[in-house]
């Protein structure tokens, strides 16, 4: 699979909706010290907010989040013709204009099973998603545009950027892809 791109993914009044909601000031994002969620000791620790909305490995569902947003969810699958029931993780990123020296955060992959991605994009900004080949060079790179979904492998280790102004709010959903 390569890199789709899928333009004016959701109705401007849906894809408005739920912008006005989760940039709202009644929204609680969580904070984490690195945007990979991981325990592992990283050289760079890249702050990031985050709203988990459910995971499958852990069993964690917000039932209220999941049904209030489920025909974002649906209209996204839908339109990447991705399997509903496929769906394993639903997350909201929350990116901040941190300064490093670093051009991206920590590279990764988002399970250790195989598994498509869907990156949906709630604002225009230029905190670029780069992708990486095993020596770590740039395969691809995206600039995130509003109403904008990007599909790919999630074995394909990838990371992400903080704008240099504003703020990126992505939507990560985590598909998978063993076939049983």
């Amino acid at each position: 699979m390569s890199f789709i791109e899928y333009n004016d993914v959701l109705p401007f009044g849906q894809h408005k909706w739920f912008k006005e909601i989760v940039e709202g000031k009644d929204f609680s994002w969580c904070f984490n010290q690195d945007s990979t969620f991981s325990d592992a000791c990283i050289q760079n620790k890249n702050p990031s907010f985050s709203r988990t909305i459910c995971e499958s490995e852990t069993k964690f569902q917000d039932k209220y989040l999941s049904n209030k947003f489920e025909l974002i969810f649906l209209t996204l699958l839908d339109t990447a013709k991705l399997d509903k029931r496929r769906l394993q993780r639903v997350r909201l990123g929350l990116y901040l204009p941190i300064k490093t020296e670093a051009k991206h955060n920590n590279i990764h992959i988002d399970r250790a099973t195989k598994h498509i991605v869907l990156l949906y994009y709630l604002n225009d900004n230029d905190g670029d998603t780069y992708w990486f080949d095993s020596n770590d060079n740039i395969i691809h790179k995206f600039r995130p545009k509003a109403n904008t979904a990007i599909v790919f492998d999630g074995m394909i280790r990838h990371a992400s950027s903080n704008p240099s102004t504003g703020f990126k709010i992505s939507l990560n959903l985590n598909i998978d892809n063993e076939y049983k």
